[in-house]
């Protein structure tokens, strides 16, 4: 349980500051919209990373569930980049 607490409180920590923050109005639009930037852009990246890079590997990564969405993923760019260069080439 405290595992799972200490993966999951400081994402959600930091979800409910700022919802709390801008609910209470103690920050002004302009300061949410800033706030905003460094939650999406900078501290919520840093905070996944954290949490993948202490995590140990063979325990967490099903092999069969990290190809399958590799590969999944290249398909689909391949196709949407095969449609959007099909018109361009037939000209």
């Amino acid at each position: 349980m405290s595992d799972i607490l200490r993966l999951v409180l400081p994402f959600f920590g930091v979800l409910f500051l700022g919802y709390g923050a801008g609910r209470l109005r103690q920050v002004t639009e302009d300061g949410l919209a800033g706030l905003t930037f460094f939650v999406t852009y900078l501290a919520m990246p840093a905070l996944f990373f954290r949490l993948v890079a202490e995590a140990p590997l063979p325990h967490t990564a099903i092999w069969s569930f990290v190809v399958t969405t590799t590969f999944s993923t290249y398909c689909a760019f391949a196709i949407a980049f095969s449609v959007g260069r099909w018109p361009t080439a037939a000209r």
